[in-house]
């Protein structure tokens, strides 16, 4: 699988690929897609951070996150444009940083989150 043990997804307690599998049919069942999510975040540039434990880096899409709403350029707001409306980009600038939709892969290859939120 390339959900690891870990996978995380924004639906359900639980952690990993079955608890994965269940939360992107959960996300069907509200009708968003998304696969189609996923493929918008991978098109997108992403960033990385060091991981203790694990394989390092994590690459994280989109790049913004973790970006200081301070610190967003024009890049940066054509980005969040594609994932949001105004009133969702207002509302990151007021958290102080992109809250929305994130996918994390390891440096191996494993797939370890797909996650919205703070």
């Amino acid at each position: 699988s390339l959900m690891g043990p870990e996978f995380t997804i924004s639906f359900g307690a639980d952690s990993g690929p079955e608890a994965g599998v269940a939360g992107l049919r959960q996300m069907q069942e509200r009708g968003e897609d998304p696969f189609a999510l996923i493929l918008k975040l991978l098109d997108m540039p992403f960033t990385s951070q060091e991981r203790e434990g694990g394989p390092s880096p994590i690459f994280t899409w989109p790049s913004v996150f973790g970006k200081p709403a301070a610190e967003w350029t024009e890049q940066d707001e054509a980005q969040l444009r594609e994932l949001g409306d105004e009133r969702d980009i207002q509302a990151w600038r007021e958290f102080g940083e992109y809250g929305g939709w994130r996918l994390g892969i390891d440096a191996a290859g494993t797939w370890l989150y797909l996650v919205a939120g703070d």
